[in-house]
């Protein structure tokens, strides 16, 4: 892999979408020396990225926000060919998709309309959602719109945003329905309206923050004195904000596993570039078997983080925000991941992990805020939680590999499109699982079904206990494992040429890509077969005990391996 070649992303989400203008020169144009030094003088400096996104905009940036085209597909390409560059450019372009997705999904004709002309003529957006003294609460904001004749007045301030003072389109998150004070009872979720708005002289821009990760990025807040909003800025109808907000949020957090993903191959980049010309020792340092083990993880956790990823943006194309499990557990596992994946890098490099002159520290600080990014991971867990429990106790009513080849298959469609309701999609793990295995006949597809039917197992047995109902650790654990076995499927879908063609995909996988699947299954699925034994132990219930005996150790076939030791030291 070379600093020119193609990631993971690209390499498993179709040609159609990722070698297309724009995309396609804004990829040209982020891998110039050029660009590289602008970016790292700007991280250095802690300065905005304004000279790099403004020429990212001379080549088409702009087009993928319209509403008539954005599309899952091609905006979560975006952010992790940014995020592979830099996390702080890849959040504060990202910060337009996420500002608009209220628009994508609730906006009128009008308001569409003139974000289409905005954000052609130059203009970021930026989500005015968090306050300081609330958090992720945002049922107890406080900063408000109060009616007037024809409109309304906004006061209050927003903390923590992304964009708070560079953006000029904001979408804001304000009470508009009067009560108690907010830190006397969580307001309705009724109580609050979302608002298209553009900056003004009333919208105070507050200082920015200085944070560990995204050092250039742009965190700040804003202070709304007396602003003036009509009430065709309202987004959808008044009191819809917190619903909208959901809806957005589930279509965000594949984005943010994309930052992940991207984020990863461009640490992978780094470290094998690094142990392949790093010679102390009489040759590169890839040769000890050590360095080249940490590699072959790093790679391996680097395609399944895309994979995962990558089928989360197919699922969000075909159903919109009823893909909101996908996303989740594409949050939380490709996050999760990246943060090992990144420390596989940090044995790697060693102690010039640390150093700020060399890119590499850049992915040490960035890489862990994309796990608390639109949601932590134990809200994520939260949601995975319920579905753990419905595939555990209702039964698979059909087959569900014909719906999943939907899934990959579709085209492209605007988000706009995805606004009528959609019925949620999250077949049940364990019926995906064996009907893949079923028409590919992948031994590691198998495994996965053997480890769901596990799970489900063991779920049902502290449901019974009475453990998953006092034990909230407990449900995020098996949440947690539901999730990566999720990751371990989308590999195995994406990357196995027997699982491709039961997809209707077309071949074409690198050798490398193929054998990886076979090697994570073994190494990551032994690991949730291990949790399991655990959990059914702690459960202490025969019947959780059973649903873990039938599970077998996997052996990856030893060529997968050679492949992989092959890749990385560069003598494939």
């Amino acid at each position: 892999m070379t600093d020119q070649g193609v990631i993971a992303w690209q390499r498993l989400m179709r040609d159609d979408i990722c070698r297309t203008a724009p995309l396609s020169d804004i990829e040209d144009h982020l891998a110039r020396p050029s660009t590289m030094a602008a970016l790292d003088e700007a991280e250095r400096c802690g300065t905005y990225p304004r000279a790099v996104i403004r020429d990212l905009r001379a080549r088409g940036l702009a087009e993928l926000f319209v509403p008539d085209r954005a599309n899952c597909l091609e905006l979560n390409t975006l952010d992790a060919l940014t995020a592979r560059r830099s996390g702080s450019l890849a959040v504060s372009i990202g910060s337009t998709s996420l500002a608009l997705l209220p628009v994508y999904l609730s906006g009128s004709d009008e308001q569409c309309g003139l974000v289409a002309r905005r954000v052609r003529a130059g203009a970021s957006a930026a989500m005015l959602l968090t306050e300081l003294d609330h958090g992720s609460n945002l049922l107890r904001n406080e900063a408000a719109a109060r009616r007037g004749d024809g409109g309304f007045t906004l006061a209050g301030e927003k903390h923590l945003i992304n964009g708070g003072s560079e953006h000029d389109l904001l979408m804001a998150f304000l009470r508009t329905r009067p009560g108690p004070p907010a830190e006397q009872r969580l307001a309705g979720l009724r109580d609050f309206s979302l608002f298209l708005l553009e900056r003004d002289a009333t919208v105070e821009p507050l200082p920015r923050w200085r944070t560990m990760p995204v050092r250039a990025a742009d965190i700040s807040g804003v202070r709304f004195r007396a602003t003036w909003a009509a009430d065709d800025a309202v987004v959808g109808r008044l009191g819809d904000g917190f619903a909208i907000v959901q809806k957005s949020l589930m279509l965000s957090h594949g984005g943010v596993a994309a930052f992940a993903s991207g984020a990863v191959s461009g640490a992978l980049e780094f470290a094998l570039h690094h142990a392949r010309t790093r010679n102390v020792y009489g040759g590169p340092i890839v040769s000890l078997g050590a360095i080249a083990e940490h590699l072959v993880r790093m790679m391996v956790l680097d395609v399944v983080i895309a994979a995962l990823a990558v089928k989360a943006a197919y699922a969000s194309n075909r159903f919109g925000s009823g893909a909101g499990y996908f996303g989740a557990a594409a949050k939380y596992v490709c996050c999760r991941l990246a943060e090992e994946a990144v420390g596989e890098g940090r044995q790697v490099l060693g102690a010039r992990a640390f150093l700020e002159s060399l890119p590499y520290a850049r992915f040490v600080r960035d890489v862990p805020l994309y796990g608390v990014f639109d949601g932590t991971s134990h809200v994520m867990l939260d949601e995975l939680s319920a579905q753990v429990m419905r595939f555990a106790t209702t039964a698979r009513a059909h087959p569900s590999t014909e719906a999943l080849r939907s899934v990959y298959l579709a085209d492209p469609q605007p988000i706009r499109a995805t606004r009528r309701s959609w019925r949620p999609y999250a077949p049940a793990l364990a019926g995906r699982c064996a009907d893949l295995a079923s028409e590919s006949g992948s031994a590691p597809v198998e495994v996965l079904a053997g480890l769901a039917v596990a799970l489900d197992g063991v779920t049902r047995a502290a449901r019974a206990t009475g453990r998953w109902a006092a034990e909230q650790a407990l449900r995020f654990e098996l949440a947690a494992v539901l999730a990566e076995i999720e990751a371990l499927l989308a590999v195995c879908e994406l990357a196995s040429p027997a699982c491709r063609a039961s997809l209707g995909l077309p071949g074409g996988v690198t050798e490398t890509d193929a054998a990886i699947p076979g090697v994570a299954v073994e190494w990551l699925g032994g690991q949730l077969a291990d949790r399991l034994r655990g959990l059914s132990r702690a459960v202490g219930s025969p019947e959780a005990e059973k649903a873990v005996g039938v599970l077998c150790p996997y052996q990856a076939p030893g060529q997968d391996r050679a492949v992989l030791r092959a890749a990385v030291t560069g003598t494939n």
